[in-house]
């Protein structure tokens, strides 16, 4: 498949929550598994991004604790679109969004090897930590 410029094919939508199976496809095609539905609603700011076709190719949404600090809590891009500078668009766009309401820190969390895609967003790495308690864990 050629790779094509992202301005030429690609709609982006804020605050758009597409239907939730083909969000869930979205995730899946990244390796992602686990029913989040009952959460998507409840973003502060969402940014789609649509194919010529108008099928979903990227997502991404972030909390906000609407005084400073927004965090992104996924940036998904189809494995078949990456590359394209899709997820970047994603991310700039939230940021625009959230800078308009007062926001001024975001923050994200990623597996290691995304490292240079946070870092090409314009973000400082720096270390940080999470803790699953889903996960059975010993304390």
């Amino acid at each position: 498949m050629k790779k094509t410029d992202v301005t030429s094919e690609t709609t982006f939508r804020v605050g758009d929550l597409p239907a939730v199976e083909v969000l869930m496809r979205l995730r899946e095609s990244v390796g992602w598994s686990g029913d989040y539905a009952a959460v998507f609603e409840r973003y502060s700011t969402t940014v789609s991004a649509y194919s010529a076709d108008e099928e979903l190719i990227g997502w991404t949404a972030l909390v906000s604790d609407g005084v400073r600090h927004a965090f992104f809590v996924d940036v998904i891009v189809d494995p078949l679109h990456q590359g394209r500078g899709i997820g970047r668009e994603l991310v700039t766009r939230a940021i625009d969004v959230e800078q308009g309401r007062g926001i001024s820190l975001f923050h994200a969390d990623f597996a290691k090897e995304n490292a240079p895609f946070y870092a090409a967003c314009g973000f400082t790495l720096c270390g940080g930590a999470y803790l699953d308690t889903a996960c059975s864990v010993t304390r």
